[in-house]
């Protein structure tokens, strides 16, 4: 029985904390300005240090942008977009840890987004991360 109650309050403290990451990254959808979302909350909690991944299909000639957020306790971390032999195709560290992304893709494929926690002092830090994805309407592009 204590098991039992054990993994209950478990399961509730975690989808408690993946709903508040959730609920920051649909917070932060203005951020794609005129890009339209893709309709993917993509959050996830991360502490400095550690690193999440996701699998993204892009398509051939569509213009996209990525916006990567951190919550107010996880202010910095690393942006690499890799293909799926791990090439890094971008990294925003040679971007002064920039948050925004905007690029048009070659050939449709599919990639590997990373983010990595950075730690900024001496504390190890934890927050929500949140990963969105825009892209421009092909109408709007024609006009």
């Amino acid at each position: 029985m204590k098991v039992i109650i054990f993994f209950v309050l478990s399961l509730l403290a975690w989808s408690g904390g993946y709903a508040q990451c959730k609920n920051f990254a649909m917070d932060k959808k203005e951020a794609l300005g005129s890009y339209i979302h893709d309709g993917a909350f993509n959050a996830s909690q991360l502490s400095s240090g550690q690193t999440v991944q996701l699998f993204k299909t892009l398509y051939k000639g569509q213009k996209y942008r990525i916006v990567v957020a951190g919550s107010e306790q996880l202010k910095q971390f690393e942006m690499r977009i890799l293909d799926l032999s791990y090439k890094t195709i971008y990294v925003n560290y040679d971007a002064n840890l920039t948050k925004i992304w905007d690029f048009t893709v070659e050939n449709t494929s599919s990639f590997i987004i990373s983010v990595k926690g950075l730690q900024s002092g001496s504390k190890i830090e934890e927050g929500c991360v949140a990963v969105l994805f825009g892209f421009k309407s092909k109408e709007a592009s024609l006009r």
